[in-house]
């Protein structure tokens, strides 16, 4: 995992790899009764999708974890801020790139890292 800044930044780290891994079996629990509640309600279908887009978001920042790349940002390879990380701890990007990304700004460098 990615060292963040700070006096704290290792155990800043595991929390918030421990509140991923929460967040992701909070979801998981939450698809599941989606999955099982679902019977052609299609006003069912944005929150299964929201919590669906969620998982991944989440299940891709434990993959960044995993490699070392957590807390940095997905466009600019620069460290996302804590406070941004805290909460949200999925962010892949920071606050300046993320911003571009909404705009509807060209494609950043980097953008397809999120689907790794």
């Amino acid at each position: 995992m990615t060292r963040l800044p700070g006096p704290a930044g290792a155990s800043a780290g595991r929390e918030l790899k421990r509140l991923l891994r929460e967040r992701q079996c909070a979801l998981h629990r939450e698809w599941a009764l989606h999955v099982r509640h679902d019977i052609g309600d299609d006003d069912l279908l944005p929150a299964r999708q929201h919590v669906e887009d969620a998982l991944v978001q989440v299940t891709q920042a434990l993959e960044r974890a995993e490699r070392g790349r957590y807390g940095l940002c997905v466009c600019c390879n620069r460290p996302i801020d804590f406070q941004r990380l805290l909460v949200h701890p999925a962010a892949a990007r920071c606050w300046p790139c993320q911003q571009a990304a909404e705009s509807g700004g060209e494609a950043l460098a980097g953008e397809a890292d999120l689907a790794h």
